[in-house]
């Protein structure tokens, strides 16, 4: 919020009063689902229900607790999942959201309950700084250049703008482009070519924050989540007449914790490479973690299970709601054994040990 400010206070004089949206600034809105937040998630839901609408409908009417919703204590991931449910459960069957509060929440609000995850963050904020300078060297005079002139016909005039306020202006874009489906104010300043630098500048710092080029931690924080979902699994296999669909509204960084944990930069793409500031463009081209395929707006991740036609369980991962195959799988409908093989030496493991706090550090 204060980052925004601050490019408002610089370029609000010049540039079209339509650009600045006080409601990104005002702390009031922090944290609330915005209107088009609600389109999304509402949009999300009414694709499922139209997919799975005879499975669900057949959970909800053999017992109310065979859809269950939870909620991290956020406002927003509260809204998220009323809005859902709305959707999924016009008639209000199925029993109310469980919002998990943060003191005791291990599978949403994952980050707030590990101390040592906050430790390890400080810790590679110089390894970020070292990566985002070699990208500057390389590239931001380039990206200064181009925004300067794009911005000098808006403003009628030149001004000089930092890397880290040109930062900013992609920020901007982003909710433009998702909060107000406006494409041409803050984005209109910046060509493709250099929205890929800035995101790969981006992601320097959030592949090593929330993904797999940080601290070993960051492929263990979504461990607690998945060792729960993979009981859900196994009770559902064992017991499919007592199946239950579970649905679960958290955050961002939960979407990047359970893509590091599976591994996924490496099924979307060149994972072996960490992101570095000298990446060459096919290096950055090829690799797999780009925040904006991971984590965009109304980020989701879901793990569907299936009996196939010789009765096998198989399941299907999505990722945005667009199949994602793991390792071992060939086609979108993978046999569940690969799932576990996945998993293997993931799940199981000691929460509060893995995040207590490192008295050493």
């Amino acid at each position: 919020m204060d980052s925004i400010k601050g490019i408002y206070a610089v370029l609000g004089p010049h540039v079209p009063e339509s650009w600045i949206k006080m409601e990104l600034v005002n702390a009031k809105h922090d944290g609330i689902l915005a209107p088009s937040g609600e389109r999304e998630i509402s949009g999300i839901a009414s694709r499922m229900a139209k997919r799975h609408g005879e499975f669900i409908g057949h959970l909800v009417e053999k017992r109310q607790n065979g859809l269950r919703l939870f909620s991290s204590e956020w406002q927003r991931s509260q809204e998220s999942a009323r809005v859902f449910r709305e959707v999924v459960d016009p008639d209000n069957r199925t029993p109310p959201v469980v919002v998990v509060p943060a003191i005791n929440d291990t599978t949403m609000a994952i980050r707030f309950a590990c101390p040592r995850w906050n430790q390890a963050r400080e810790q590679g904020a110089q390894d970020i700084a070292r990566e985002t300078e070699a990208f500057d060297a390389i590239h931001g005079q380039r990206v200064q250049m181009q925004v300067s002139h794009r911005l000098a016909l808006v403003a009628k005039r030149a001004i000089s703008l930092s890397l880290e306020e040109i930062s900013n202006i992609y920020t901007l874009c982003g909710y433009d482009m998702s909060l107000f489906d406006e494409a041409g104010h803050w984005c209109s300043l910046l060509d493709t070519h250099t929205l890929s630098l800035l995101e790969l500048r981006s992601d320097i710092k959030y592949s090593r924050v929330y993904g797999p080029y940080g601290p070993s931690l960051n492929r263990r924080m979504a461990c607690a989540l998945f060792t729960q979902i993979g009981r859900e699994i196994e009770r559902a296999l064992a017991d499919p007449e007592n199946a239950v669909s579970t649905f679960r509204f958290a955050h961002a960084e939960t979407v990047m914790f359970i893509s590091t944990l599976l591994e996924l930069e490496s099924a979307l793409g060149n994972g072996r490479l960490a992101i570095a500031g000298n990446m060459t463009q096919e290096q950055a081209q090829a690799r797999g973690f780009k925040t904006s395929r991971l984590a965009p707006f109304s980020a989701n991740i879901g793990i569907e299970i299936y009996r196939d036609q010789d009765s096998q369980a198989v399941f299907s991962l999505l990722l945005n709601e667009a199949p994602v195959l793991l390792p071992g799988c060939k086609d979108a409908l993978c046999p569940v054994d690969v799932l576990r093989s996945n998993l293997a030496g993931k799940i199981g493991c000691d929460f509060e040990k893995e995040c207590a706090a490192d008295s050493k550090a």
